[in-house]
């Protein structure tokens, strides 16, 4: 017995002291990439990976493709806990990985658009720093530097390729889920009066869309069913998940091979979004494709799009004619696909012409719309794996767009009667934003950048950036406390005949019914004197906002000849 417990604990000893051994091993593991290897040919996401142990604890590792930095990675001590125990799981040793995206547009230095990294040799570099030994301020060094050169290939060779027949083939009791995500923005750059440097967001969203097919017909065509599982909205800042029973109910098309809609139920379950400036949508929108066969390079035009301007409900969208080309056959979400570049142009000829739209909650006046977009279809299957949309409003506005102004929502807005931004539905009809929202209480005091409710257009008008209320133009026409322009316009309640000062109104043209009755025009214009408050209205300023969608195909079933 004796013995045998000797063995044990030598056997102990040598199993904590080959541990020892691994452990010092991994802590002075090589700093290098070890995947991809040098000369690599790569498409699409990429990992780059590098053994954890070369990492020091505090260090962090700096990326870089091309010599340009893409970001500084650090390694916490949960993370690197994390990172060993799927690496047990996985029977292999532990990498600190970083995914580098070859179709993710980039803006480089000093330029002002956003491009994709070409097919080609292209450097990844990584850096390692650790910290500053001995020193009591902190701070760390650069350690070690690695780097690999590869081929990225997205691109197919369409040589081989030939005339492609695209359309939509549906399987009946087929199944697919979709994530979609979406941003609506003003372009600080653009945008007069916008005190920021950065783009101010509106609202932002993501959901998940399960697609299926409930019947298919001989004809091609097929009932579709689209639900939505998932949805989160951020807005001023908050997110908001919103819970299964609150989502619309399943939504059902019957579609042709082509994309177009022969038959749909109501939507109305999705206005309640729309009007709040949420580019929210039901349906997975199928691209309309060309019903003859086209190669690359092969341009066509595609009717009835539509614009998809966030704030407009659905069946008030407007439709255009878009023009298509088949740019090129490329890798996508692990399928070859079919990659459709689409854009349009109101301000050419044939285009939109509105006197104003809206988008989000911001009236824009005389715009000017341009749009486009990348579809990616997997022309073997016949399956929709991506589209990205982009959108973009020029044109003129009367609201406020100060920087740091909330923006419209469900549920949020100011932070006082005199705060900026907008509130939600409920906000909106009874007063704005919180405690009586940021158009003041009911258009006594000017102040707030958003919308005003019912009462605050009867009694007051819209604040601080609109056109008075009924008592206000039957008593001192457009103007008055909380009129047009922070508080100016044309007339006001003190205006007139009895040669009271303008006030905060300010003075104008314009006099209500009492002033032509008691005193009719004087001063200045039809509105008495002006005083200390003279203003003349809100002017138009440029505005120029942008939307953002990309609908994504999830988790592809991988299956041959696809």
């Amino acid at each position: 017995m004796q013995l045998r417990n000797v063995l044990l604990i030598a056997t102990g000893l040598a199993l904590v002291g080959a541990a020892g051994v691994r452990a010092e091993a991994q802590n002075q593991a090589p700093f290098t990439i070890r995947r991809p290897p040098d000369g690599a040919t790569v498409r699409e996401k990429v990992k780059v990976q590098i053994p954890l142990g070369s990492i020091p604890d505090g260090g962090y590792v700096a990326m870089y493709i091309d010599g340009e930095f893409r970001g500084a990675i650090p390694v916490s001590d949960d993370d690197r806990e994390e990172m060993m125990k799927a690496a047990a799981k996985r029977n292999e040793p532990a990498y600190f990985t970083y995914v580098w995206d070859t179709k993710a547009p980039v803006r480089a230095k000093f330029s002002t658009k956003a491009t994709s990294p070409a097919d080609g040799e292209h450097e990844i570099l990584a850096r390692l720093y650790a910290p500053r030994p001995n020193s009591s301020t902190g701070g760390s060094i650069l350690k070690e530097t690695t780097s690999v050169k590869v081929n990225v290939a997205n691109k197919l060779d369409s040589s081989n390729v030939g005339a492609i027949k695209l359309s939509y083939r549906y399987r009946d009791g087929d199944s697919k889920d979709y994530a979609r995500t979406g941003t609506s923005a003003i372009v600080a750059g653009l945008t007069q009066g916008l005190n920021r440097s950065d783009d101010q967001e509106l609202v932002s969203y993501k959901s998940d869309l399960a697609v299926g097919i409930e019947d298919k017909y001989p004809n091609g065509n097929a009932i579709v069913r689209n639900n939505m599982r998932t949805l989160e909205v951020r807005q001023s800042g908050q997110s908001t998940v919103y819970p299964s029973n609150s989502l619309p109910t399943a939504l059902y098309q019957e579609l042709d091979p082509f994309g177009h809609v022969v038959y749909q139920n109501s939507t109305v379950s999705f206005d309640q979004f729309a009007l709040l400036g949420v580019p929210v949508s039901a349906t997975l929108e199928l691209p309309i494709l060309p019903k003859n066969a086209v190669s690359v390079g092969d341009t066509w035009s595609t009717q009835h799009v539509s614009l998809e301007i966030p704030g407009t409900a659905p069946e008030n969208q407007p439709k255009v004619t878009v023009e298509s080309k088949l740019e090129g056959i490329e890798w996508e979400g692990g399928y070859p696909t079919a990659k459709i570049h689409q854009t349009y142009d109101s301000s050419k000829a044939g285009g939109l012409k509105a006197k104003s739209i809206i988008f989000g909650t911001t009236e824009v006046d005389s715009p000017s719309i341009k749009m486009d977009q990348d579809i990616y279809i997997a022309y073997r299957s016949g399956t929709l794996v991506k589209v990205v949309r982009n959108l973009e409003v020029v044109g003129k506005t009367t609201s406020e767009i100060a920087g740091g102004g909330g923006a419209p929502g469900i549920g949020a807005g100011g932070t006082s009667a005199m705060g900026s931004g907008s509130g939600g539905m409920m906000q909106q009809m009874m007063g704005g934003g919180k405690m009586g929202g940021p158009a003041g209480l009911a258009g006594m005091g000017a102040g707030g950048t958003g919308s005003s409710g019912m009462m605050q257009r009867m009694m007051g008008g819209r604040g601080g950036s609109a056109s008075g209320g009924m008592m206000q133009q039957m008593m001192g026409g457009r103007g008055g406390v909380g009129g047009k322009g922070r508080g100016a316009g044309p007339g006001g309640m003190q205006l007139g005949g009895m040669g009271g000062p303008a006030g905060p109104a300010g003075a104008g043209s314009g006099g209500g019914m009492m002033q032509r009755m008691m005193g009719g025009p004087g001063g200045a214009g039809m509105g008495g004197s002006s005083g200390p408050g003279a203003g003349t209205g809100m002017a138009s300023q440029q505005i120029t906002l942008k939307a953002t969608v990309v609908t994504e195909l999830k988790a592809p079933v991988q299956q041959a000849g696809r």
